[in-house]
């Protein structure tokens, strides 16, 4: 047993100071400069913390610093790489399940207020009295004229079943009115207005590609199916969500087995394909594409699918043109 110990430390005596040595040779001939920039960060760390004049713990501590530089080297990639700290994740995620807690609003920085531009109907906010122009002045106690909407986002969402304090200013009556409203789970609406506009002329909206938008249009389109003879799809304003949501909406109108997309990621061997699953078809029905020119990722990925399967004419602006496929690395 001695011996056997001898020899792993000898073995280990040995092999270290190699790789010191191997390390130390590339180090100095400028082959890992990592280290080095690593060296350098840490220094400006410790300077901002010693020197800056605003000196909190929370502005400066080592976790809020770290957070902003993470961010910064992500957006220094480009207009689509982001670092989302846990807060932003987590609503970003239920967003992607399609409900969150909440009290049923979009909002949109304007004139200098953050202003309500859609109340969910039947949700909280609309039965509390809330309506689209009403500007936030207070949430929960705190000044809402400086924040974005997804920083208010992030104080309105929250447990079902809890409740958030507003003061709003209504232009409409030029008066401060106090809200106390209980959030609920919202569903997010990613499948809108499924109804004849003509006789046997169907047409809904699609908001966005969540986990439930395939199963939501199935159910739409089922609902219609009997008299619908054609069929128009809004993808105006739609942003994209998920791509393989995009994907199943997509395989709603292709025959199995058709090519969907292809992504083409750095590295090869992670390539993916997607085709049209087997599953409810509806290929006998005319269909019109609408798009415009905020009509991005998933939204494009489902109108040049189908366009180029001929499964559909696409009418309006020239799409966003927004190509890459971005991927969540928790």
């Amino acid at each position: 047993m001695k011996s056997k110990l001898k020899v792993v430390q000898i073995v280990v005596a040995i092999v270290l100071p190699i790789n010191l040595a191997v390390g130390a040779w590339f180090y100095a001939a400028g082959q890992d400069s990592g280290i080095r920039e690593m060296r350098k960060f840490t220094r400006v760390l410790r300077l901002i913390r010693h020197f800056y004049v605003e000196g909190t713990e929370e502005k400066i501590g080592y976790g809020n610093l770290f957070h902003g530089a993470v961010d910064g080297t992500l957006r220094n990639l480009d207009a689509y790489s982001a670092y989302f700290p846990p807060e932003v994740h987590a609503r970003i995620a239920a967003a992607n399940k399609g409900q969150y807690g909440g009290i049923g609003v979009e909002l949109e920085y304007r004139n200098g207020r953050l202003t309500i531009v859609e109340v969910t109907p039947k949700g909280p906010a609309a039965a509390a009295g809330l309506k689209p122009e009403d500007q936030f002045l207070r949430i929960n106690g705190r000044d809402a004229t400086g924040m974005d909407p997804p920083q208010a986002t992030a104080v309105l969402r929250g447990a079902p079943a809890t409740t958030v304090k507003l003061c709003i200013y209504r232009p409409s009556v030029d008066h401060e009115l106090h809200f106390a409203v209980r959030r609920e789970l919202i569903e997010i609406a990613t499948v809108r207005r499924g109804h004849f506009i003509e006789p046997g002329i169907a047409y809904v909206q699609l908001t966005r590609f969540d986990r439930r938008t395939s199963r939501k249009l199935s159910a739409a389109l089922d609902r219609m199916k009997q008299k619908m003879r054609a069929l128009i799809i809004d993808l105006r304003e739609n942003p994209g969500g998920l791509l393989e949501s995009a994907c199943e909406v997509s395989g709603l109108f292709l025959p199995p087995g058709k090519l969907i997309v292809t992504t083409v990621p750095r590295r090869k061997r992670e390539q993916r394909t997607f085709h049209a699953p087997t599953g409810p078809k509806y290929l006998k029905i005319p269909i019109v594409i609408l798009i415009n020119r905020r009509s991005a990722s998933g939204a494009e990925i489902l109108a040049g699918c189908l366009h180029d399967h001929k499964r559909a004419t696409l009418v309006g602006e020239k799409s966003y043109g927004k190509g890459s496929v971005l991927r969540i690395l928790e």
